[in-house]
Formats: structure tokens, sequence, C-alpha cells
């Protein structure tokens, strides 16, 4: 069974303690070339964090229909100019910002966001997180605007701010702000038609439009024995079909090919396909003819980066359109009456997050694979083996 966790909101990122398990070796947490492992959890989707190992991927041929979806052109906002180019000069002079005022204090950094995006951004996550970083006083910094379902129509949006993660850094984590702003705190949120809703600050205002994802299931991407849990947009730029096996109460994502996938591949071997950019690891099942997500590298779910894996991007919108909580209280029938319908622990405000896939730090982090295809010859048995980390 894949892990069932709860996310601190006083804790990182997105309100989410680090996927990593915190029992691992302190090496194992960051890049280490000490061979790591940990106690066996039957049911942890963790996989195995292994030595980080110098090497070279070729570049072989994938399947025709994922690679040419790769490839397709997703729309740009500027038709003349097809570039956003990320500068190093501007970098090095945001740097030597002041830090007065406070790098996060919520109401200027609002404001000075919304006067950089204009009248409309769109939010892509699914749990309705909208990102930046951005560099001040010679730092890092990471932040996200959460626009949570039960306090966005109240007005109310969930603001983040803290020093960038860095593997080589122990942080602070005392020293990152959260908090709730309403319009005592100088924010107004409005909700406007649907999905939108307006932020105003300082007389400066942006519309945000959350992600309307259509939640239409995919016959393709189903067997006869699994049900569809929901669609969710990932920030890596990657969308999933969140599928659950009832009789096996395990849950595993399938890539969505039927829009531009904004990923291109290496294969590592036969049926595996690593994302070059995301380091996200894929099964291809090419009887059913999908890919399913297996694994996504430790570093960047160390760090709690935008390709930390779809853990944390639950479809928050569709849970009571898809029965989603129906599908979890089946699977962990332990959390029945823990919870909000939003996913919020009733005990300790963190946020439920679910994990069905491994973590890898190199390609030699990837031998699960060739044990699980080795020991399942039934697909249902290796597909649990994949992701879940456990046969049946």
């Amino acid at each position: 069974m894949p892990i069932a966790t709860g996310r601190n909101p006083d804790a990182g990122r997105s309100g989410r303690t680090s996927a990593i398990r915190s029992d691992l070796p302190d090496g194992c947490r960051r890049r280490s070339d000490a061979e790591c492992s940990f106690p066996a959890e039957p049911g942890a989707a963790i996989g195995y964090v292994m030595p980080k190992i110098p090497g070279r991927l070729a570049v072989l041929p994938l399947l025709s229909t994922l690679l040419a979806l790769s490839t397709q052109t997703i729309a740009v906002a500027d038709p003349v100019r097809q570039r956003e180019f990320i500068l190093n000069e501007r970098m090095i002079e945001r740097l030597g910002t002041p830090a007065a005022p406070p790098a996060c204090e919520p109401r200027t950094v609002v404001a000075d966001l919304i006067r950089q995006i204009g009248p409309s951004a769109t939010v892509y996550p699914t749990e309705n997180y909208y990102y930046f970083n951005f560099f001040q006083d010679g730092k890092s910094y990471s932040g996200s605007l959460r626009f949570t379902p039960g306090k966005r129509e109240k007005g109310i949006l969930e603001f983040a701010c803290y020093e960038t993660y860095a593997s080589w850094l122990q942080f602070d984590r005392d020293a990152d702000f959260y908090a709730d702003l309403s319009e005592k705190d100088g924010v107004r949120l409005t909700p406007r038609e649907h999905l939108d809703f307006e932020l105003a600050v300082d007389g400066h205002a942006t519309v945000f439009k959350l992600n309307d994802v259509d939640q239409t299931p995919n016959p393709a991407n189903l067997t006869s024995g699994e049900r569809f849990a929901g669609r969710v947009f990932d920030e890596s730029g990657l969308r999933f079909d969140l599928i659950y096996i009832p009789d096996r109460k395990v849950f595993f994502f399938v890539l969505d090919t039927r829009t531009p996938v904004a990923e291109t591949f290496v294969t590592v071997s036969e049926n595996v396909h690593l994302g070059r950019r995301t380091g996200f690891v894929f099964y291809e099942d090419k009887i059913q003819k999908r890919h399913i997500l297996i694994a996504v590298n430790s570093e960047e779910t160390y760090k709690n980066s935008w390709l930390d894996g779809p853990f944390d991007q639950l479809p928050e919108n569709y849970y009571e359109t898809n029965g989603f909580w129906n599908y979890v209280y089946d699977a962990y029938p332990d959390l029945k009456g823990r919870l909000t319908a939003n996913g919020t622990f009733l005990d300790n405000g963190s946020i439920f997050a679910m994990m069905p896939y491994r973590v890898y730090l190199s390609q030699a982090g990837l031998a699960f694979i060739k044990t699980c295809q080795e020991s399942n010859a039934d697909r249902t048995d290796l597909l649990v083996c994949l992701t879940n980390g456990h046969d049946k």
C-alpha cells in the first residue's frame, strides 16, 4: 500500500514535509556517495536510495506515440518571442536587494508578485498552488500562494515563503513564514466566476484562474479491476490519471498522453523510460499502452522542488465529483473520521498526501525494477511491486 501521510502546513513549500522518510541516515536525505538503506516497511512506496554513480544515458528509441506527444508545441503567450529567458544578470542584481522590508513580509511579497504578473494568471497544479522564487539580500527564496477550497470562498489566501532548500545546508525552518491572509492583512481575495479568484493588494489586482482539469475517465488507462480516482496536473507540467485497484488497496499514477507531454525521454532498460527534464521514471505497459509512474529523484523530493512528484497535487477541486474519499477510506479505513472533506487532518492541520511510487538517487537505484520483473509474472503483481514496493 502506498504511503499515505499528512503534510504539516508549517513544513515546506506546499504544506508538506519532505516525502523522504525521516528514519533515513542523514547522508541519505541528501546527495551522498555512501550506500544508503533503511528498515523495510511493508507497503512503503519509497524504493531505494542508492549511491550516486557517474555515467551517461544513451538515447534509445521510445514508444512512438509518447515521443510524438512529447515533441508537440504547447502554446505560448507571445507567438513572436518563442523563448522566455531566465537571466543570470537579473539574479545577480536581485541578490543585492537589501533586506528591508524582510524578504518574506507577506503583504509586500504579494504586492510585488501581482505587479509582476499583471491582470491574470493561471494556477496549473490541481492542489491550487501558485509557486514563485526570488532573490534578496544574498539569498534565494521560494514560496506559494494557495487557493484552498473552503478558505478561498471566505476571502482567505494561504501564503508560504522560506529560504530555498539546498542539500548542502541544514536550514532553520523556524525562520519560514506561513500565514492565512485576508482583508485585515491588506490582501483582498474575491471569488469571481467558477474557479476564478481576484487577488488585490495596494491598488493592484490579478485574477487567478484555477485549473479546471477535465475529470472524464480515460478508458484506455483502465483495466477491468481498476477505478479512476481523478486527474491531476502536477507542478512539473505533467498530467496524470490517479488509478485505484480495490482488490489490492493500492493507487498508482498513469501519464496522461491525450494532451501534449511536456517532456522528452531516454530508455534506460526494456519498457523503462526516464524523463530528461523531470527525472520521473515510467514503466511502459505495452499491453494496456500506458506509462506508469514508478519513481522520482530523491534529491528533488528532499528539496521539495517542482519535480518532487505528484504526491502533493491530488485532484482537490474534484474530490466529491470523483468519489475520491471513498477510494481513500477503502484503502486506509483507519483515516475515517480524521479528515475534513478537503483532506486536512482534524487533529494537527496537516494535509493528506499519497506517494505510490519510489525514489532513487541514480540509475543504480533503479535496480528494484529488475527484481520486480523477475519475481512477478502477473501484470498486476508487477505493477504493485514497481509502484508500491511489495508483492501480493
